[in-house]
């Protein structure tokens, strides 16, 4: 979604590192002189990082290794091994029930396991602490083998 460009930017050096691509070639020179501030900084410093900058890539575009990376592990183009918990706030403007609902519908249509958890009257930043309960539950759900109630089926 538009205005997620430093999410693109902490993805990019972190994948860029997972793979031993030379930062140096792939990476632009301005998001290499904000690399520290990306790779070790909060969100807020990624975010101030990349304001500004044109272009996150040397090129331009992503390096072809990092686009195969990356489209090989979308959760939404290969079905997952293990279970997916998806959790969104119904007044969420950043990851919004629309997009939780596309991005539900996909990995169910590659065979992925998935529970939904969705949060009425709850904002992004408020769907963490309102799910936070539930989240541990599912976790501990899953150590202890308990069977998902899976969403794709219908059953959650």
């Amino acid at each position: 979604p538009p205005g997620q460009r430093h999410y693109l930017a902490m993805i990019a050096v972190a994948a860029v590192d997972a793979l031993d691509l030379e930062p140096d070639t792939v990476l632009s020179d301005a998001l290499l002189d904000r690399h520290d501030q990306i790779e070790s900084g909060c969100l807020f410093d990624a975010t101030l990082a990349v304001s500004g900058l044109t272009s996150l890539f040397a090129d331009g575009d992503p390096p072809d290794a990092l686009v195969s990376f990356l489209s090989e592990n979308d959760p939404g183009t290969t079905g997952l091994v293990a279970p997916l918990l998806l959790v969104n706030g119904v007044d969420d403007r950043l990851l919004t029930p629309e997009l939780s609902d596309a991005f539900a519908d996909q990995v169910c249509a590659v065979g992925t396991v998935l529970e939904r958890i969705v949060i009425t009257d709850a904002s992004h930043l408020d769907t963490f602490g309102d799910s936070a309960s539930q989240v541990v539950d599912w976790f501990v759900d899953r150590l202890e083998g308990r069977p998902v109630d899976d969403w794709c089926s219908g059953a959650g």
